[in-house]
């Protein structure tokens, strides 16, 4: 196979992959939130870009090694988020053993399910 038969192979399958993850569902208007300890709480825009599809959204923070209870919660932590629309997630501070000299990490756990459609088959 020739370099430019093997580029133009490639540039195809990126061009794929890439208009999947455009197609639509749901977005995380940042891949960060930086919480600040002299505020109440911090948001996480959240948006659904698909047409049709609405989702439930559940979502929670997990600590670093994912075995001990992190000291935030997310609210709301289950919700419906209807195709086109956008809402925001806040997430609050519930424990004060943070130490204050160094930053700490967390992971924000979204999960998206869509809507099933009904179908006219009962059996389905």
């Amino acid at each position: 196979m020739s370099k430019r038969t093997f580029a133009v192979i490639l540039t195809l399958l990126c061009s794929f992959c890439i208009g999947q993850a455009l197609a639509g569902g749901i977005v995380l208007q940042r891949t960060r939130v930086i919480y600040d300890a002299s505020r109440k709480e911090a948001a996480l825009p959240v948006a659904n870009k698909g047409a049709e599809t609405p989702y439930l959204l559940q979502s929670w923070v997990d600590n670093i090694d994912g075995k001990s209870r992190a000291p935030f919660i997310i609210t709301p932590p289950l919700f419906r988020l209807e195709a086109g629309d956008d809402s925001s997630l806040r997430i609050i501070k519930t424990a004060d053993n943070l130490p204050e000299n160094k930053e700490s990490l967390f992971y924000i756990n979204v999960r998206a399910i869509p809507a099933k459609k009904k179908s006219d088959d009962v059996n389905a």
